[in-house]
């Protein structure tokens, strides 16, 4: 199960949004989020970190809503919706797990899915753009230990929906072992930034989840389910995640049933 990624006192965050019973329609977490089209003030982690994102202002908050298949999800609106986390401490380790579900709806801007910083050019920070270019298909993993790099690949056009995940540690001589990108079960070459991440370990930094620390690059589309670990993931521990959170998706589904490992 994805707590076991937690059981050894790692840091990090595990939201789910089809677990009902962590969400609620405010941010004090009074209100329970009972049915779909309901704001999403409050996702409670499931990681044993409360580490809990939450959106103090209404109209900036996610919807939750459900596709198709039954799958409940956040909907973002690529304005003004986001939420954050308090301060979450990965400053004993250089190493990161990164996984998420996510369908967007638009490559027409740069989106930011997610964000661990605090500050601008932080150390210790990492980010998601998806797309990186306005116009492009490409998705974007950065990190910055004592310098800022990055690897860019071709994830296809939007409207789609993925399993990313990235597993990232500081400090490697190449920028390939620095960053591994994944999608949908396989990894993915990618084109890089010329420089690597440097030195150093993650920070003690916020989590923004649908846009960036300002509250821009706001995220347009779906979020199924989010897991950041403080820790890099064995090859079992991602199959286990991205089989988790592939249920969420068609195509993602279909790929896990041909057994294509």
């Amino acid at each position: 199960m994805i707590a076991s990624l937690f059981v050894n006192g790692e840091q990090g965050a595990w939201f789910d949004p089809t677990d009902l019973n962590t969400l609620f329609q405010d941010a004090a977490g009074t209100t329970p989020v009972t049915a779909i089209g309901q704001p999403v003030g409050l996702i409670r982690d499931k990681s044993g970190n409360n580490n809990h994102a939450s959106q103090a202002v209404a109209k900036a908050r996610p919807v939750l809503q459900q596709d198709d298949g039954g799958r409940f999800y956040l909907a973002f609106d690529g304005v003004d919706d986001f939420l954050a986390t308090p301060t979450i401490d990965l400053s004993a380790t250089d190493k990161a797990t990164v996984l998420a579900g996510l369908r967007k709806l638009s490559d027409a801007a740069v989106k930011c899915p997610l964000q661990f910083e605090s500050a601008a050019s932080s150390g210790g920070a990492f980010a998601w753009l998806y797309p990186p270019i306005a116009g492009s298909e490409l998705f974007e993993a950065s990190v910055r230990g004592s310098s800022l790099a990055y690897g860019r690949m071709a994830a296809g056009a939007a409207p789609r929906s993925d399993v990313f995940a990235v597993l990232y540690d500081i400090g490697q001589e190449a920028l390939t072992d620095e960053i591994v990108l994944r999608q949908n079960g396989l990894q993915k070459p990618f084109s890089a930034s010329t420089g690597t991440a440097g030195t150093g370990n993650f920070a003690a930094q916020e989590l923004y989840v649908g846009a960036n620390r300002l509250g821009a690059a706001n995220f347009s589309g779906h979020v199924y389910g989010l897991i950041l670990r403080g820790a890099q993931a064995t090859d079992q521990e991602m199959s286990m995640v991205e089989n988790y959170l592939g249920q969420n998706f068609n195509p993602f589904t279909m790929w896990r049933r041909r057994g294509r490992r």
